[in-house]
C-alpha cells in the first residue's frame, strides 16, 4: 500500500502542474488549484499514513483539513461553473475556511473529546471524534451544494461535460464514503476528483451556455448582432424561469453619438462603437454576453445577478465607457445612458422593454448615467 500511496502523489504533483501550465488565465483556475493542490496533500497524507503504519492525531487533522479544502474548491468550481460572475465574497471564503483550519488547530492541541468522543470500531485511528462528525457534516454539505449547482449547468450541456460534471461529484461523495469506512484508498478519490474537474474545463471555460454561429456577430464591433442577442437571451430567460436563476439585463446607449458622426466623420463614429463594445465585452467576461442592439445601443445581459450587483455593475459600465478613446482628429469621451432591469417573470422581449424605458428615464437626466427598473 505504501507504494500505491506513493504513486498516488507523483500522480497527484503531475496533475498540478499540468492543470496550472494549461489554465494559468483562465476566471475558474484558482479554485481548480485549491482543488488539485489539495489533492497533492490529500495524497501525501495517504503516503505519510502507510510510511509510518498509522496516522498521528496531527497528520490526521491536516489530512482531513486537505479534504476539506478539496470539497471547498470543489464548491467554488461548481458556483464559477454555473455562471456566477466574479470572485467570491471574503466572508464566505472565511465561512468556509473556517473548519478546517479549526479542526487542524484542534488536532494539534490534542483535545481529547475532538478526537474521541464518538468510538466506532470500525475505520483508522480505531475510533471516531466530534472532529469526524463535524468535517463529514462540512463536506457533506458542500457536495449536496456543488451538486445542485453542476446539476443545473449538466441539465443543459452534453457529452464529455455532463459525464465530467457527474465524475466530479461521485469522485467527492466517493471520497466521503471512503472516509467512513478506512483511509486506504481516499488518495484515489482525491485524484479522481481533481481529474473530473480538470477534464471539465476545456468545456466550461467557453461560453456557458451555447456556441455562437459567426453570422450571429455583429461585422463591426465583433460582438452578438441582434440575431444572436434573441438566441441566447431566450435560453438565459427559459433557464432563470425553470430554475429560479437570478437574471439583469442592460441597455446602453451611446449619448448624443450622432454629433461624433456630424462633426468628426463616419471613422470616428465607428471607432466609438468598436472600442465601446471591446470594453462592453471586458466588463462581461464569460459571465454573460455583449451584443449590438441596433446602431449605437448596445444590450449586456448576465446571470446569477440580483438588483443590487446588476446596478453595480452598471456603474461600472458607466463608468469604463466614459473613458476618452483616441479616434481620427483626435480623442473623444462619449458617456452612456444605462437601462437595467432583472428578471421576475415574462418574456426576452418584455425584459428589454423594461430596460429599454429605464435607459429612457436615464437619458432624460441628461445621460451619463443609469436607471433600473427593478
Amino acid at each position: 500500500m505504501e507504494v500505491a500511496a506513493a504513486i498516488a502523489v507523483g500522480l497527484a504533483a503531475v496533475l498540478v502542474i499540468v492543470s496550472f501550465a494549461r489554465t494559468p488565465q483562465a476566471a475558474g483556475w484558482p479554485w481548480i488549484g485549491l482543488i488539485n493542490v489539495a489533492v497533492l496533500g490529500w495524497c501525501w497524507c495517504a503516503y505519510l499514513d502507510t510510511r509510518d503504519g498509522g496516522t498521528s492525531t496531527q497528520v490526521h487533522g491536516v489530512w482531513f483539513a486537505f479534504v476539506s479544502f478539496t470539497t471547498i474548491g470543489m464548491y467554488l468550481f461548481a458556483r464559477r461553473a454555473v455562471g456566477v460572475p466574479g470572485h467570491p465574497r471574503a466572508a464566505l471564503l472565511v465561512l468556509l475556511a473556517l473548519e478546517p483550519v479549526l479542526l487542524v488547530a484542534l488536532s494539534f492541541a490534542d483535545v481529547p473529546w475532538w478526537e474521541r468522543q464518538f468510538t466506532l470500531d470500525a475505520g483508522f485511528g480505531g475510533g471516531r471524534g466530534v472532529g469526524y462528525l463535524v468535517h463529514g457534516v462540512f463536506n457533506i454539505a458542500l457536495i449536496v451544494l456543488a451538486a445542485a449547482m453542476l446539476g443545473r449547468r449538466a441539465d443543459y450541456s452534453r457529452g464529455l461535460l455532463r459525464w465530467s460534471l457527474y465524475g466530479i461529484i461521485a469522485a467527492a461523495v466517493l471520497g466521503v464514503a471512503l472516509q467512513a469506512v478506512g483511509a486506504d484508498l481516499m488518495q484515489w478519490s482525491a485524484l479522481a476528483t481533481g481529474l473530473s474537474v480538470h477534464f471539465a474545463y476545456a468545456e466550461l471555460s467557453r461560453d456557458p451556455y451555447a456556441a455562437v454561429d459567426p453570422v450571429e456577430i455583429d461585422a463591426l464591433t465583433g460582438v452578438l448582432n441582434r440575431a444572436g442577442l434573441e438566441r441566447l437571451l431566450i435560453g438565459a430567460v427559459e433557464r432563470a424561469e425553470r430554475y429560479g436563476e437570478a437574471l439583469a439585463l442592460m441597455l446602453i446607449d451611446i449619448d448624443k453619438f450622432k454629433s461624433f458622426n456630424d462633426t468628426r466623420g463616419h471613422l470616428a463614429g465607428d471607432t466609438v462603437l468598436t472600442t465601446t463594445a471591446r470594453r462592453l465585452a471586458g466588463l462581461v467576461g464569460r459571465g454573460g454576453s455583449v451584443a449590438r442592439f441596433g446602431g449605437d445601443e448596445f444590450v449586456i445581459f448576465v446571470t446569477g445577478l440580483d438588483v443590487a450587483h446588476a446596478v453595480s455593475f452598471a456603474m461600472q459600465t458607466v463608468a469604463a465607457a466614459s473613458e476618452p478613446i483616441d479616434a481620427p482628429g483626435g480623442p473623444l469621451r462619449p458617456t452612456v445612458s444605462v437601462g437595467v432591469a432583472t428578471y421576475h417573470g415574462g418574456t426576452a422581449t418584455d425584459l428589454i422593454a423594461r430596460a429599454d424605458e429605464a435607459m429612457y428615464d436615464a437619458k432624460a437626466r441628461g445621460g451619463d448615467t443609469l436607471a433600473v427598473r427593478a
